[in-house]
């Protein structure tokens, strides 16, 4: 799962994150989604674990809410990565049947 790590320092949250649970394609997406809100650091945090590290930009959000948001799109992001994987095969067919229809 994930949850808060210690020792984190003023105007810094961290966030330990189990690719395990959300993998790695949904983590990334998760931390491009928030660029434009904070600043976003990844550091290994041993076998199947990454520490997401948050800075704040410019932002009437604390970090902490930022926190709160990001664990939701992680979430959100996951999903989407596993779903687009699921139906990949028929999202290939149908553009190949496009294709196979067009005058090219």
């Amino acid at each position: 799962m994930f949850g808060e790590t210690e020792g984190s320092v003023e105007g810094e949250r961290q966030l330990t994150v189990e690719l395990a649970l959300y993998g790695r394609e949904g983590l990334l997406r998760a931390c491009y989604a928030f660029t434009d809100r904070c600043f976003i650091f990844l550091r290994d945090a041993g076998p199947s674990k990454v520490t997401v590290v948050f800075r704040k930009r410019q932002s009437p959000k604390t970090l902490d809410a930022l926190v709160e948001e990001f664990a939701n799109e992680l979430i959100a992001q996951s999903l989407r990565a596993q779903l687009a994987a699921e139906t990949k095969s028929v999202r290939e067919l149908i553009v190949a049947q496009a294709f196979a229809e067009s005058d090219l």
